[in-house]
């Protein structure tokens, strides 16, 4: 691999003038273009890299982004969300010429982030990545540091740049559909809403409802844990009611398949007996049998989203702070349609 001093020798200039042209310094203006593009070209040729220590120092910057997690590693190795946002962040900085550095939580409670101070000189920006909690006192603490952060989630006190999903738009898109189909009884399958993702899709829920002047019984709102399991209990309580939902919306993908189980288990088929829509469409959370309605987006492309827009803080490309929200849209498949006329009519006659 070609040094510096022997591009500049080559190309006949001094190796300061080769210097401010392939390091892209400020001073390069007063290089003549023709001048410039040889430079660049001999460079090409000759498998020119510069060194990344040398190019930090001379920009006073570490070529380095911080990506810090909520959650600790044995989770977010693992985790499929995490790994394609991982994937896209790694993707666009390579191309900038930028490193990474990884930095996730530690101990058992979920969904909090640890202490950044150490981060603070070995990275030009961070991003937060995970569930954010509203009682996290770590992320207030951010608003007096001097880099760009920018959180994927939201948090009531945090002052800076935030990208997510539109996740209130999810909501309401996935009840809407429901209540165009003429369901009245929806139940909302959901986690604890301390994330700010549960709380957000949970109001889209509500804002659809009270557009039609309807409001949810306490009952059909089953706040459970993550998972297969999670879904399974919420669901199997929702049709154990007296007035069960005819149809049921999972607000966190990862429930679908524990409730979809439930479901079979008490001998009622979807849509025939009951609708079944979720949000995130992830595969591995469906059985193959049926094509479920959801509500779609892509954590690659939100890593890509909450990429750019550190990207462009840096370059000074953009003011802090910034808000982002990544498009969803609802793909309608074979799992929703109109509630059975027959249950409503033997509902209505047990209410008189």
């Amino acid at each position: 691999m070609a040094t510096l001093k022997e591009i500049a020798q080559k190309v006949g200039v001094s190796v300061s003038v080769a210097s401010k042209v392939l390091n892209n310094s400020r001073t390069n203006a007063r290089v003549s273009d023709s001048l410039k593009q040889k430079i660049l070209e001999t460079a090409k040729e000759m498998g020119y890299r510069p060194h990344q220590l040398a190019r930090a120092l001379a920009k006073g910057k570490t070529y380095n982004i911080g990506i810090v997690f909520s959650y600790p590693p044995h989770i977010f190795l693992r985790d499929l969300s995490s790994s394609q946002i991982v994937a896209a962040v790694w993707d666009k900085v390579n191309k900038a010429g930028y490193s990474i550095f990884l930095k996730s939580a530690r101990g058992k409670k979920l969904g909090y982030f640890p202490p950044i101070d150490d981060l603070i000189g070995k990275v030009d920006g961070l991003l937060a990545i995970g569930p954010v909690r509203e009682d996290d006192e770590e992320v207030p603490r951010w608003n007096d540091l001097k880099i760009p952060i920018v959180l994927v989630g939201n948090h009531p006190k945090f002052k800076g740049s935030v990208v997510d999903v539109d996740n209130e738009l999810g909501g309401y898109l996935a009840t809407k559909h429901l209540l165009a189909l003429g369901h009245r009884r929806i139940g909302l399958i959901t986690i604890s809403l301390e994330p700010s993702y549960a709380r957000e899709r949970y109001n889209g829920y509500l804002r659809a409802l009270k557009e039609r002047g309807l409001q949810p019984k306490e009952e059909w709102v089953q706040i459970t844990e993550i998972g297969d399991e999670g879904g399974y209990k919420a669901a199997k309580k929702l049709l154990s009611l007296q007035e069960p939902p005819s149809a049921i919306f999972v607000s966190v993908g990862v429930c679908a398949r524990g409730a979809l189980e439930a479901i079979k288990g008490a001998g009622l088929d979807v849509p025939k007996d009951i609708s079944f829509i979720a949000f995130d469409r992830f595969m591995e959370n469906f059985p193959k049998d049926i094509q479920i309605t959801t509500v779609d987006w892509s954590f690659y492309k939100l890593g890509l989203l909450s990429t750019a827009v550190l990207l462009r803080l840096l370059n000074g490309e953009l003011k802090a702070p910034v808000e982002r929200r990544l498009p969803v849209r609802l793909i309608q498949g074979s799992s929703t349609g109109k509630p059975k006329e027959k249950m409503a009519r033997k509902e209505v006659k047990n209410n008189e």
